[in-house]
């Protein structure tokens, strides 16, 4: 018996769209210069092309945004004093070193890079704490000369026995940057626990990564082609503003005794003109754009935006043509990617950061006495940047109906707002007895009061819904 496939069958129709397919390892299709050639296309384009661009940063402004928060209110070993002194420190650290723009640049590189490191480094400058995080681009991490002649060694990764990245060999300086008298051979090999490589393993023997923006490559192309075909037949319309026409007959070498075709006749202006019998005077018809120009453009920025998970009112920054339930459900796809980005984020990247953070500042005085000796090391939450809802009102009634049924608590509501519990309670009570101070009342927060409904749904009581749709 064997198993029948049509698309495994030799030859047909399709035969030349299949030509380039292969069963290429993952290495060998990730190669150096496969990955140079994608990183340099997809720089160009998102520098170029605006779209490309606002894609690019939407990525890293929505992921990131102005950084997650570090929450440690759940560790019983810390006091609540203790625990915000120790978020205020690594706080402080974070805006030292701007770790949050350079997690954002890290994001826009996977976009058009396909990878990043972050090396860890020591920097004087910074004071008492002296970690600092430093981002090196894919370049750097390669073999000088291209040629792996070490088995262990892959694109200038070493792998142990187990096939885990022991060291990293970075290069000193860019290979093609425009220094003289220096050697593009020098490098350092880093080992593989000081290295955060930020990319995405697509397939299980990857060990480098490929731009996010590989398969929009085309769509860029030939959205940027056809938009500037249509900008100059449209051009080209609007600066012929008349066209003569003739009746007149033609003689025996293709010319008009009266005029020569293609003259340009300078009409005056406000002026009424007699045209010789035999002329007419037409105006130029604009064939450009075309009504379906918008909607081509709107087709393939949905193709685009397909393999980053973006909804097309996201790539265009235009919700023109949706309405608030469609564009919510549109957004769905897109907010599971980043609840699986902020995963990848927070396990690769943020907690290691943390712990070599929190090495470091157990032996400063900057944290309080309890958070040196905390044992085993503390870990925290993350709360993440969270967008504003398009309408607060819907927003504040569903967690009202979530809290009074008990479906959830204080505690993930505040998370998801990107604020902590803990926080707000504190807030509230101060607010209270500082109104107290002042002789002021703060009114608790009571739901408004409605009449009840009308049993036959009309005059006073009625109690009406506002559709979505609307």
């Amino acid at each position: 018996m064997r198993a029948f496939y049509e698309s495994a069958e030799p030859g047909g129709d399709d035969a030349k769209h299949w030509t380039k397919a292969g069963s290429f390892s993952a290495r060998q299709i990730n190669s150096p210069e496969v990955r140079e050639t994608l990183r340099n296309r997809c720089r160009f384009e998102v520098a170029n092309n605006s779209m490309a661009r606002g894609i690019v940063d939407t990525l890293a402004d929505t992921l990131i945004g102005d950084g997650p928060r570090a929450q440690i209110a759940d560790d019983e070993s810390l006091s609540r004093e203790d625990a915000q002194a120790v978020e205020r420190a690594w706080n402080d650290w974070c805006d030292d070193i701007n770790l949050w723009e350079k997690l954002r640049t890290g994001r826009k590189a996977k976009a058009h890079d396909g990878e990043i490191f972050f090396v860890r480094t020591t920097n004087q400058a910074l004071g008492g704490i002296t970690l600092d995080i430093v981002p090196v681009e894919a370049e750097r991490v390669a073999h000088p000369r291209q040629v792996d002649r070490d088995p262990r060694e892959v694109d200038g990764i070493r792998f142990d026995a187990a096939g885990n990245p022991s060291e990293y060999r970075v290069l000193r300086y860019h290979p093609d940057d425009n220094l003289l008298g220096i050697d593009v051979d020098e490098h350092d090999w880093v080992d593989a626990g000081d290295v955060i490589h930020y990319f995405t393993r697509d397939r299980a023997g990857s060990v480098r990564g490929i731009p996010d923006l590989t398969p929009a490559l085309s769509g860029f192309v030939n959205l940027r082609r056809f938009t500037q075909a249509v900008i100059k037949s449209a051009r080209t319309a609007a600066s012929m503003s008349k066209v003569i026409q003739s009746d007149l007959p033609v003689d025996a070498d293709g010319e008009i005794d009266s005029a020569d075709p293609y003259d340009e006749i300078e009409i005056p202006e406000n002026h009424a003109l007699v045209l010789p019998e035999g002329w007419k005077l037409n105006g130029m018809k604009a064939e450009q754009p075309t009504t379906t120009f918008g909607e081509f453009r709107r087709h393939v920025a949905n193709e685009i935006g397909r393999c980053l998970g973006m909804p097309v009112n996201l790539v265009l920054a235009d919700s023109s043509q949706h309405n608030y339930a469609s564009g919510k459900l549109d957004h769905a796809t897109w907010f599971q990617k980043l609840r699986v980005d902020r995963q990848e984020v927070r396990t690769k990247i943020l907690n290691r950061i943390f712990l070599w953070w929190l090495e470091e500042a157990q032996r400063t005085d900057v944290l309080p006495q309890a958070a040196r000796r905390a044992r085993p090391p503390i870990r925290p939450t993350w709360t993440w940047p969270t967008p504003q809802h398009a309408d607060p009102s819907k927003e504040a009634n569903a967690m009202k109906v979530r809290l009074e049924t008990g479906v959830t608590t204080l505690v993930e509501e505040c998370a998801a707002l990107g604020h902590d519990w803990q926080d707000v309670l504190e807030n509230r009570e101060r607010v209270q007895r500082f109104a107290s101070r002042l002789g002021i009342t703060v009114a608790p927060n009571t739901p408004e009061a409605r009449p009840p409904a009308s049993p036959e749904g009309s005059g006073q009581g009625v109690n009406t819904r506002e559709d979505d749709d609307e």
